[in-house]
């Protein structure tokens, strides 16, 4: 009988014994009939395991609870049809666990302020250590908002979102791996946020500190503190005028909730930057970009997942008589101008820009609609 080329057994991850697990190798040489495991205690160095499977499948499924937790050797071996049969494979060490038990301490899921403070608490039967583990916040959607910085080790692992807005349903979790790789997960975990909001139009509100002796007195005005550069720009009608002028807030504003915002500009330079400002989840700009022969205004938004893009294309211009009759040609079409680098200069544009639910919508029109008289 001929001897059939040796397999090679691949890296066998740590897994919870009382699972069902696949143990794969590698073999180039006949199609196999059958292949035969054979697993050895590490410690008392005995057979716990020689058993042989039917199927061409270069891989072994291990039924749950066919061994206990410790630590193994394998090895495997092949057979094709001809009764033929290789060698023994070499040993592969692995480990067996059992799944890390993982939850929130003193979890609640009504939440009545603007921030939730979790910590992590971890039992592992055979005292197999935290390696690394992070938490996740994700929106009603289940989309992430957001996650903390890495946790190595038990003794620091609590961390506190902040920011939570009223009213509103979110998710938290905990994943992370322990010192043998075994993985572990709360679970997405439901809070629903409800908390008492004071009305905008209170501008004080008296507290009566009286075991301390005073009262406290807060205010609803909001210092804005802003930098000039340029000379003083001009605020009219609600608008901030600015004319080669910069404005750069730099406390009492803020851009972390919904909001719409009109921007109004012309003599627009291309590929640069002629707006922009900073959220909590990062920058946010306007640009001018040509794009083959039509303009376009691009936006750009950083968030937690990386840098995305909007692009809407500047209108054409209609074309309209002295009447202020639209011109239309023969087949009743309007008769629409493509937009130059000149109209980008002599007309003023309005950028629309909204955000909601952390995501953006971009318009572009013409302040005077849009519209060319031709006499």
């Amino acid at each position: 009988m001929a001897i059939l080329p040796t397999p090679t057994l691949s890296l066998i991850s740590t897994f919870d014994p009382s699972k069902n697990n696949n143990i794969y190798f590698s073999y180039n040489g006949n199609q196999i009939k059958k292949k035969r495991i054979v697993i050895i205690d590490n410690k008392t160095f005995k057979t716990i395991l020689d058993n042989t499977q039917l199927g061409m499948k270069l891989c072994y499924d291990l039924p749950a609870n066919t061994i206990k937790t410790g630590q193994y050797t394998a090895q495997i071996q092949v057979f094709d049809f001809d009764g033929n049969s290789s060698e023994l494979s070499q040993p592969v060490l692995f480990y067996c666990y059992s799944t890390p038990s993982v939850s929130f301490s003193n979890f609640t899921d009504k939440i009545n302020k603007s921030s939730i403070n979790l910590s992590l608490s971890y039992t592992q039967a055979e005292n197999d250590s935290v390696k690394e583990f992070a938490f996740y916040l994700y929106d009603l959607q289940k989309k992430i908002v957001t996650k903390s910085n890495n946790f190595y080790s038990l003794n620091d692992s609590s961390y506190t979102f902040l920011g939570l807005k009223n009213l509103t349903t979110y998710y938290v979790q905990c994943k992370g791996t322990s010192l043998h790789n075994m993985d572990f997960d709360t679970g997405l975990c439901e809070i629903n946020v409800n908390y008492i909001v004071q009305p905008n139009n209170m501008l004080l509100r008296l507290s009566n500190n009286k075991c301390e002796g005073y009262i406290q007195v807060d205010c609803n005005i909001i210092d804005v503190g802003y930098i000039i550069e340029g000379g003083k720009p001009d605020f009219k009608n609600g608008e901030v005028i600015l004319d080669n002028k910069k404005v750069t807030y730099i406390s009492g504003f803020d851009f972390s909730d919904n909001f719409s915002m009109f921007i109004k500009a012309r003599k627009i330079p291309l590929d640069t930057t002629f707006f922009g400002y900073t959220t909590s989840s990062g920058n946010v700009e306007l640009s001018i970009k040509k794009i083959a022969l039509n303009y376009y205004c691009v936006l750009r938004a950083d968030s937690v997942i990386g840098s995305y893009y909007r692009y809407v294309k500047l209108p054409n211009i209609m074309i309209i008589d002295e009447n202020s009759n639209q011109i239309i040609d023969e087949n009743s079409n309007v008769i629409s101008s493509q937009v130059t680098i000149d109209d980008i200069n002599n007309y003023i544009i309005v950028f629309e820009v909204k955000r909601k639910n952390n995501l953006y919508n971009l318009k572009a029109y013409y302040e005077d609609n849009g519209y060319i008289e031709i006499k």
